[in-house]
């Protein structure tokens, strides 16, 4: 069951989980679901999240995806809140590269494209940025102030030099 804040009951507020607003649905299924959806709460609205219950009632699968990293699931609705989102994607991904074995000189001075691959034991130097989907093999060297481009495959070993620009 989902529910609006307002509308939940004290055992439903203690529940530590939200809605993020994200939805998968068989388009039959949801407009059947759609016509059978009240205004029955305290604003008198109509709600989406109603369906899943409705769905529920008749027998059909509905399922819930948890998902344990806030960062994803957060709105952005001004260019501030875009900026705060964009930092801290990019901060989990650098993370993850970390993780696997990429050396980045300095993670606050460059910046990697969640789409790149980047094979282990490649260095990347600060003032570096690999835009699009660049693939990078392992062993490489990549800067400083170099720029990867969304076309590049480099190749294990490959040195992207000072101020070079690929792909």
């Amino acid at each position: 069951k989902i529910v609006e804040q307002k509308d939940a009951t004290p055992s439903e507020q203690a529940i530590r989980e939200v809605n993020v607003g994200c939805y998968v649905f068989d388009c039959r299924s949801l407009f059947t679901a759609l016509d059978e959806i009240r205004p029955n709460n305290k604003q008198q609205e109509y709600y989406l999240t109603d369906c899943a219950s409705i769905l529920l009632g008749k027998g059909q699968r509905v399922l819930a995806a948890k998902k344990l990293d806030i960062v994803e699931a957060l709105g952005v609705n001004t260019r501030a809140e875009l900026v705060k989102v964009h930092r801290a994607l990019q901060q989990g991904f650098l993370e993850r590269l970390l993780s696997e074995g990429v050396t980045i000189v300095d993670p606050s001075q460059v910046s990697i494209d969640l789409r790149a691959r980047i094979g282990a034991d490649t260095v990347i130097a600060p003032f570096t940025t690999i835009t699009g989907p660049a693939i990078i093999g392992a062993n490489c060297r990549i800067g400083p102030h170099a720029h990867v481009g969304p076309q590049a495959v480099l190749v294990d070993g490959t040195t992207v030099g000072p101020f070079e620009s690929v792909g």
